[in-house]
């Protein structure tokens, strides 16, 4: 059994969603992103949050290794392919600190550029995408650390600790790196219930 639902529905309305099973999909533009089967007493706001986050990660990773985004909404998938070819690399998870708080963005873009003495990546151009299941899911308190930088001064000074590693494992920014945050979006499904990043 496999059902298309809102995710305004199961979040707003989850008891109507508990008489549901069965692989809960994401339409967006036609394309539906499946999470994965739940049961009944896994119909929480968190816990559905949480699969989003995971199924739109390993997508993530999965097309920046193998160049195919294809396995995404059509609807994200142009900009991340436009991002790739200009040479930004995507890094899952990595940890910065800011202003004593720690906060782990989803996915943050590094521009690579190629030079004959080998890559250099662009720690002071970078882009930080969080991944919230709703449009209006706000930011957590470190987050908002960045989003205000970045809103009042046009870039947000963070460190990497322990530095950065895209997603081959390789180590692109060097622990205790100044990286400079230009831009902070979020990769979302807003109430068309399109995925969008905005």
């Amino acid at each position: 059994m496999s059902d298309t639902v809102s995710l305004a529905m199961v979040v707003r309305n989850p008891a109507t969603f508990k008489q549901m099973v069965g692989e809960i999909e994401v339409t967006s533009l036609g394309q539906k992103l499946k999470l994965k089967t739940v049961s009944l007493d896994e119909s929480s706001a968190s816990y559905i949050g949480k699969l989003f986050d995971e199924t739109v990660e390993t997508r993530m990773v999965n097309a920046w290794k193998t160049n195919n985004f294809s396995d995404l909404p059509t609807s994200v998938s142009t900009q991340l392919q436009t991002l790739k070819s200009q040479g930004y690399e995507l890094a899952v998870e990595a940890k910065l600190t800011i202003n004593g708080k720690n906060p782990v963005p989803d996915y943050l873009l590094i521009k690579k550029t190629v030079t004959p003495n080998g890559a250099i990546y662009d720690a002071n151009n970078v882009k930080y995408i969080d991944c919230k299941y709703l449009w209006d899911s706000p930011f957590t308190t470190s987050q908002a650390e960045i989003v205000n930088s970045v809103t009042n001064s046009g870039v947000a000074n963070t460190i990497a600790p322990f530095g950065i590693r895209n997603v081959n494992d390789v180590e692109i920014i060097l622990p205790n790196t100044a990286v400079k945050i230009k831009s902070v979006e979020k990769l979302t499904v807003n109430q068309q219930i399109e995925m969008v990043i905005q």
